[in-house]
């Protein structure tokens, strides 16, 4: 890059390095410092999905967090076509192609719709995310002239005999790609992910696009284990993005443990199917008794047993989870105690179902009581393994208001949090890294200072990018930015 504050590259947790913007102004350098991953639940799924030597498309590239990660999956013998039409953020993609040694990684500037030719990329100040061909809210009057092409004419320029996968990300273009790509979508069989929500709100315009050409529609839960069958009715606010499968390419993801065609209900549940749930090793520093348990209570934690029994079935690990979601509902209504309230809200969140979730938390808080009694889980699956002893009311409460952190804000870039709550989760040995960079990096973009203490928190080991978290640093990447919030 031109100069030292031209570009940074952000390291992830999991192994990659990002080239981006410096400064906290763009969305994707904000969350990337703010979280070592990508907030959307898909980022830390995509990998799973392809294998060495395999083909994948990234329409909308960005920065490239998807693209790389792709291309570390196909590996030598496969290869990522990654499209991304703006000149300036497809040099931060080709630095970061170096960056990673990415051979497999083809990056092409173009944009695509449904025909070629050329076009204005109106591009925006937040970053490559919110660049688009249609001009909206975020952008300020600059654009740049693009190249044109379609999906059906990039398969035949690149010959791409076998599609495994495709990611749409176009700020509005995904139909008019869908509908130039109308010839490969038809002839081959990728795994399509592609975004419903823009900035008017949820599109389900390609979703039924690709069902009328033989696709079947699917959601990601657990939040990243598996895909099941997507309600178009019943779109939650959390969901950002959906996938599409034709059946054969829906069976192999099945094969894999990775996607669910159909919810089976277990027939069958014993005290065994939850007994990872009572033996959990917190239980000991908490008063829970061993002994008679309501029925539908048992049911339930037999049920989100199954759910997460890796061996078992995909469509019975679901029909599980669902069924898990109805016992626990019915014994917190009866019987609304810590446990049984917690337990709703680790399934709830599990399952995607977010709002139900984060009613459970707040009431939890409102209650302000420990689990008594019966067994339970953390709200958050984080906390299986952090140790409770000494320390029980915090690892129950800690674990509560992180996730209801990460409930109300993708990114705090996206939403204020409350600085008295973000304080007190990032006070705790137990919190996870993030927090403390959330609280650092909102309080120095509204031009708040950070108070003392957490600099030195912010230097330590768990922090990947340690060098761009100190106050002065941040400043930097803060300069020229009005104050938020």
């Amino acid at each position: 890059m031109a100069t030292e504050l031209a570009g940074i590259a952000v390291r992830t947790g999991s192994g990659l390095k990002v080239c981006v913007p410096a400064t906290l102004g763009c969305v994707s350098t904000y969350i990337l410092l703010e979280q070592e991953a990508w907030f959307e639940k898909e980022a830390q799924f995509v990998e799973r999905l392809v294998e060495p030597g395999d083909t994948a498309v990234d329409i909308g590239a960005n920065y490239g967090v998807y693209a790389l990660a792709l291309a570390r999956a196909v590996g030598p013998d496969g290869q990522v076509f990654a499209y991304e039409p703006s000149a300036q953020t497809a040099a931060y993609l080709a630095e970061s192609k170096k960056l990673n040694a990415a051979a497999s990684l083809v990056i092409e500037q173009r944009a695509l719709s449904d025909t070629e030719g050329w076009a204005q990329l109106y591009t925006s100040s937040m970053g490559g995310e919110f660049h688009a061909l249609q001009p909206g809210q975020t952008h300020g009057g600059a654009s740049e002239r693009v190249p044109l092409t379609t999906l059906d004419v990039e398969q035949r320029r690149h010959n791409w005999t076998r599609l495994d996968f495709l990611k749409i990300d176009a700020e509005g273009e995904e139909a008019r790609i869908i509908a130039g790509g109308v010839g490969v979508l038809t002839d081959q069989s990728p795994l399509v992910m592609f975004e419903i929500k823009h900035e008017k709100g949820v599109d389900l315009g390609v979703a039924n696009a690709l069902h009328a050409l033989g696709y079947e529609l699917y959601r990601l839960i657990g939040p990243a284990v598996m895909l099941v069958p997507a309600d178009l009715s019943r779109i939650s606010n959390s969901e950002l993005n959906l996938f599409a499968a034709k059946p054969d390419r829906a069976q192999i993801m099945e094969a894999k443990g990775l996607l669910a065609r159909k919810l089976t209900l277990p027939e069958h549940l014993t005290a065994d199917d939850a007994r990872w749930v009572f033996d959990a090793p917190h239980h000991r520093h908490f008063a829970i008794q061993p002994g008679e348990i309501d029925g539908a209570y048992t049911k339930g934690l037999a049920a989100f047993g199954v759910w997460r029994d890796e061996a078992r079935p995909p469509d019975e690990r679901f029909g599980a989870l669902i069924l898990a979601l109805n016992e626990l509902r019915g014994a917190a209504q009866s019987m609304p105690n810590a446990s049984r309230i917690a337990m709703l809200a680790r399934a709830s969140w599990e399952a995607d179902e977010w709002q139900a979730a984060h009613a459970c938390l707040t009431e939890l808080v409102r209650v302000q009581a420990l689990p008594t009694g019966e067994p339970f889980l953390a709200v958050h699956p984080r906390f299986d393994t952090l140790s409770a002893e000494g320390q029980a009311s915090e690892w129950f409460f800690v674990a509560i208001m992180e996730l209801a952190e990460k409930i109300n804000a993708f990114s705090s870039i996206f939403r204020q949090s409350h600085y008295e709550s973000l304080m007190m989760i990032s006070r705790s040995r137990l919190a996870s890294p993030e927090m403390p960079r959330r609280l650092a990096m909102q309080l120095v973009r509204s031009g708040k200072p950070v108070p003392p203490g957490l600099d030195a928190v912010l230097a330590g080991e768990d922090h990947l990018n340690r060098d761009y978290l100190t106050p002065e640093r941040l400043k930097q990447l803060c300069a020229n930015l009005k104050p938020a919030f």
